[in-house]
């Protein structure tokens, strides 16, 4: 017995990209938690800063080579809160509930969690050198949430319609087999988020928090 060695005391070790990948998870939490309090200027915010340390979790895994099965798999599960349940609630609760709504949300979940279902088997696809995903990436969840808040600040209910026709177009794109580029350009999209992010949390400061 001597020579048998001690098991671990957890069933998993994490390193310090997972970490990333969890506080990707604990951002979208606390979006969910903001949304759930119609703080939903703030929800958004939180939201583009988990997307942030989403989209730096699987480049610095990479570059340091940390890359795990391990973490392909939690960056993804982490995703369906980040991608799909945190923009969806927060569009619930700009209004988003009649029948047609629900239904372009609950459409949109359903070919989400496919879509990284996917991907989890698949990955990325290359040819000629450049990476491509298949089928609508996820991540334009936050672009839609974005302009949603501002269109229905404009428009009141019926914007409903145009986001819901907007969910169903992305819904079938993510389940389609069509190619999207990966993004490469990560310090401009930084940029880019960051400050879309520090709009909607001015916008909190200012008591605006509901289109």
């Amino acid at each position: 017995m001597r020579g048998l060695s001690k098991p671990p005391y957890f069933i998993i070790t994490l390193h310090w990209v997972d970490a990333l990948t969890l506080g990707s998870l604990a951002l979208a939490g606390l979006g969910l938690l903001a949304a759930l309090h119609g703080r939903l200027s703030l929800a958004i915010a939180l939201m583009l800063l988990a997307m942030v340390a989403d989209m730096f979790d699987g480049v610095l895994a990479r570059r340091f080579n940390q890359a795990t099965e391990f973490g392909r798999y939690l960056d993804s599960f982490c995703d369906v809160f980040t991608y799909l349940a945190l923009p969806l609630f927060v569009l619930y609760q700009f209004g988003m509930r009649d029948a047609l709504s629900l239904t372009a949300l609950f459409a949109f979940l359903a070919s989400g969690l496919l879509r990284l279902s996917r991907f989890n088997v698949i990955g990325t696809v290359e040819e000629a050198g450049v990476h491509y995903h298949l089928g609508l990436p996820v991540i334009w969840s936050h672009l839609l949430v974005v302009l949603a808040f501002p269109l229905w600040w404009w428009l009141g209910d019926p914007a409903r319609y145009i986001i819901a026709g907007a969910l169903g177009v992305m819904s079938v794109c993510m389940i389609r087999n069509l190619r999207f580029r990966k993004p490469t350009r990560y310090a401009l999209l930084t940029i880019i988020i960051l400050s879309v992010a520090a709009v909607y949390f001015y916008l909190h400061s200012l008591g605006i928090d509901a289109p």
